[in-house]
């Protein structure tokens, strides 16, 4: 039972698209095999927050050597225009397609659940091709509770 990725309305400041979100998981298991049934990740949050920083640090570094070790090989990264697979894929995303460059990332929020997965909230601001952008960004980490690595990342942007 998969998702298919579909326009769910638009935004009303930017007329923007606003897209379903997409099942990773077709076969219905929790990406990672994890069982929510155990009631906790074995990670804690500040370790999660550590982790998240890095992955910022090096988006606003323009740096994934400093963020690649919060990253799994695997690691699967989904925005609203892209797509991709492990880290080699990861990285010709940042070097090639990447929509905003010179970002700094406010966070204001994080939101941590009981399984593998965290929720951050902020603000965003950078360079696009057609000049300066602000705005708001919500991020979906999954994590690893045993290697203590990001396995994916969902990002979410209104600029």
């Amino acid at each position: 039972d998969t998702t298919i990725p579909d326009v769910i309305g638009r935004d009303s400041e930017t007329g923007r698209p606003i897209q379903q979100a997409r099942n990773r998981t077709p076969t219905g298991r929790h990406p990672n095999n994890y069982d929510p049934g155990n009631g906790s990740s074995d990670m804690d949050n500040s370790r999660r927050a550590e982790l998240m920083d890095m992955y910022f640090t090096g988006l606003d570094e323009d740096d994934l050597d400093h963020m690649k070790p919060c990253l799994s090989e695997e690691v699967q990264f989904q925005s609203s225009s892209d797509e991709v697979s492990g880290v080699a894929e990861f990285r010709e995303y940042l070097e090639e397609n990447r929509m905003v460059s010179n970002s700094t990332h406010e966070i204001t929020r994080r939101v941590h659940d009981d399984t593998p997965v965290s929720i951050c909230e902020g603000r965003v601001s950078g360079d696009t091709p057609d000049g300066s952008v602000e705005g708001a960004f919500c991020d979906v980490f999954e994590f690893d509770p045993d290697s203590e690595r990001i396995t994916s990342v969902s990002v979410y942007t209104r600029l």
